[in-house]
């Protein structure tokens, strides 16, 4: 699967791209990537399977997670969104799945 591949092979440079966009005194390194390796996780299953809707709960889950660590609720949001600009950047074409659904997301359309 030309997605799965794409987002294996670019993983680190998103992450990385998510990091420079997410850089503040109130978002510790910990966090993001705590989140990064929990959502990578369920893209690539999401991927595997063939459904990017099953992402629904991932989001639920990470959400809890922000507010675990006393983030407010709009962080999470920041978080998507940062995660959408940088997959458009860095899996363009390829990762069209990836970034259907988190343009959705972000949009506020979570199907």
């Amino acid at each position: 699967h030309r997605a799965l591949a794409a987002y294996r092979g670019r993983q680190v440079t998103l992450e990385s791209r998510v990091w420079d966009r997410l850089k503040a005194p109130d978002m510790s390194y910990e966090h993001i990537a705590n989140a990064n390796l929990h959502l990578s996780r369920e893209i690539v299953a999401a991927l595997q399977l063939g459904d990017m809707t099953l992402l629904g709960t991932e989001i639920s889950w990470t959400e809890k997670l922000l507010l675990n660590y006393n983030m407010p609720p709009e962080t999470l949001r920041h978080y998507l969104t940062a995660y959408y600009e940088a997959a458009r950047e860095v899996l363009a074409e390829d990762g069209r799945p990836i970034v259907g659904w988190l343009e959705g997301i972000c949009s506020g359309d979570e199907s």
